[in-house]
C-alpha cells in the first residue's frame, strides 16, 4: 500500500501492478455473538469525504468477492478490473493482519451499557472508554441521519429563527429529548401538531428533524403514507432519536390503530425463522413529531364507527394545536421576514444545507457528564410535573405531563459546544 493505492509485485524487480486507491484498514470486528467477522476500513472518496466500510469476511470467500467491490466502487473506491485483479484484491483483504477488535452493532442508539451512542451518520462515546470500540453497520439510508454544515452556522441560521416560536421551540426541544428516553427510564411517545393545510406544520418537521440529518424530499422527515408492519422497521431505525411522520391522514386508519401503539410501545411483533424459532423482537424507544390537518380520535373514527381512540393511544400520542394564535397559523411572529410563506421557505432552504450537525454534539456533551445531566432532567421533570399538574389528578393526566416535562428537560439542557464527535467509527 501506497499513497497511489493498493499494489501487487508478482516479482520484487519487477512493476506493481495496481488492484485499488488507497485505504486504511483499523480493526476486525464482530458482534456479541462472535458472528459476523469482518473487517473495518476506510478511505477517502473523490469529493474527500470519509468513507468507512465494514467488510464481512464471509463475502470475502466467495473469489472476486463481487458484492464487496460493488459496494466499495459505489462509495467511491477506484478498483482494477482487469484479468486477475479482483482475485488479488479480495485475496489481499483476506490475508490482512490486525490486532485491534471491535463490536459491530446494527441497531441505532446507546450500546455498551450506555457509553457509547451509534448511528449512520456518526459515533460518539463517552471520555477515556477502555472497551473495545463500537461500530455500526446497517442499511439504514432511508433514515437521512447525514450530516451537512457545521454547528454554529446552524445555530445562528437556523435554530436562531425558532427564538420566540412557541411551537419551533417545542419541536427542537422534542428533537433533543431521544438521548434521554433510556439513561432516563422514560417511555417513547408521540406529539402530532393538528392544524390547517400550509400553516407551518411541515416547517417544524424540517426544523426539528435537522438536528439529525437531513437530504430526504422532507428533509429528515418521512411520510405516513405506510403500513403497521413497515413502521416498525422505521421506528427501529430512529431508536432513541428522532422519528419525524408528515400528513397522518395519508395512513390508512385501520393501519394508524396499530402504528399507535407500535411507535409508542418499543416492541415489533414476536416472528418465526424458517426453522420454526422465534426470533428476538425489534425494540425501541423513540420520540415522535407528527403532522395532521386531523387528530389521532378523527383519523380512526373515520375507519368506521369500531375504530374509536382509545385511553392509552391519547395518552401515548398527543394532539397539539398546530395554531399559535398570532394570525400567522405556526408562527407566532416572522422576524425579518415579509411574512409567513417567507419564514417558512427560508427554513426549508437552509434546513437543506445545515443539518445533523446538533445531534451529535448534543450527545458527546451528554456523555461528558451523564450521570450529571440525567439528574438535571429528572429534576426538570419533577418541576414541570408539580407546576402544571393539579393535585388528585389522573395518572393518565401525570403521564402526559411527563412527556411535556421531558421535552422541556430536553430543552433546558446545557448548549453544546461548536464541535462535533467524529463522523468516523470509533
Amino acid at each position: 500500500m501506497d499513497t497511489v493505492g493498493l499494489a501487487y509485485q508478482p516479482r520484487p524487480d519487477g512493476p506493481a501492478e495496481y488492484l485499488s486507491g488507497p485505504f486504511a484498514v483499523h480493526a476486525k470486528a464482530r458482534a456479541d455473538d462472535g458472528t459476523g467477522w469482518s473487517l473495518v476500513l476506510s478511505f477517502r472518496d473523490s469529493d474527500n469525504r470519509i468513507q468507512v466500510a465494514v467488510i464481512g469476511y464471509g463475502d470475502l470467500a466467495s473469489g472476486e468477492a463481487g458484492e464487496v467491490r460493488r459496494d466499495l466502487a459505489s462509495r467511491g473506491l477506484w478498483l482494477a478490473s482487469r484479468r486477475g485483479a479482483k482475485e488479488r484484491f479480495a485475496e489481499a483483504l483476506a490475508g490482512v493482519r490486525v490486532d485491534l477488535r471491535a463490536v459491530i452493532v446494527n441497531k441505532a442508539g446507546w450500546h455498551g451499557e450506555g457509553e457509547v451512542f451509534a448511528v449512520p451518520s456518526f459515533t460518539a462515546a463517552a471520555p477515556n472508554r477502555q472497551a473495545e470500540p463500537i461500530v455500526f453497520q446497517s442499511g439504514q439510508s432511508a433514515a437521512h441521519f447525514r450530516i451537512a454544515g457545521d454547528l454554529a452556522t446552524w445555530r445562528a441560521e437556523v435554530a436562531a429563527l425558532a427564538e420566540g416560536q412557541t411551537r419551533l421551540e417545542f419541536a427542537l426541544g422534542l428533537g433533543f429529548a431521544g438521548p434521554l428516553l433510556e439513561p432516563l427510564g422514560a417511555e417513547g411517545g408521540a406529539f402530532n401538531y393538528v392544524g390547517a393545510s400550509s400553516s407551518g406544520k411541515t416547517t417544524a418537521l424540517r426544523l426539528a428533524g435537522s438536528i439529525w440529518g437531513g437530504g430526504g424530499p422532507l428533509g429528515f422527515a418521512t411520510s405516513w403514507r405506510t403500513t403497521a408492519n413497515a413502521i416498525e422497521g422505521t421506528a427501529s431505525a430512529h431508536n432513541d432519536s428522532l422519528l419525524c411522520l408528515d400528513e397522518l391522514g395519508l395512513i390508512e386508519p385501520r393501519d394508524l390503530e396499530a402504528a399507535a401503539y407500535v411507535l409508542t410501545g418499543g416492541s415489533g411483533k414476536g416472528r418465526s425463522r424458517a426453522d420454526g424459532d422465534l426470533r428476538a423482537r425489534t425494540r425501541w424507544r423513540v420520540c415522535v413529531l407528527s403532522t395532521g390537518e386531523i387528530g389521532l380520535a378523527q383519523r380512526l373514527a373515520e375507519g368506521g364507527a369500531n375504530r374509536q381512540a382509545k385511553a392509552g393511544q391519547g395518552v401515548r400520542f398527543v394532539d397539539v394545536d398546530a395554531d399559535a394564535g398570532a394570525g400567522l397559523g405556526l408562527f407566532n411572529h416572522v422576524g425579518p421576514f415579509a411574512g409567513p410563506g417567507a419564514l417558512a421557505d427560508a427554513l426549508r432552504e437552509r434546513t437543506a444545507h445545515q443539518h445533523g450537525t446538533a445531534g451529535p454534539a448534543f450527545v458527546q456533551r451528554l456523555l461528558e457528564g451523564k450521570a450529571e445531566a440525567i439528574r438535571t432532567a429528572r429534576d426538570h421533570m419533577a418541576a414541570f410535573v408539580s407546576e402544571h399538574v393539579p393535585d388528585g389528578a389522573s395518572g393518565q393526566v401525570v403521564r402526559v405531563a411527563q412527556r411535556f416535562g421531558l421535552v422541556a428537560a430536553a430543552a433546558s439542557s446545557p448548549q453544546p459546544s461548536t464541535s462535533c464527535p467524529s463522523r468516523r467509527a470509533r
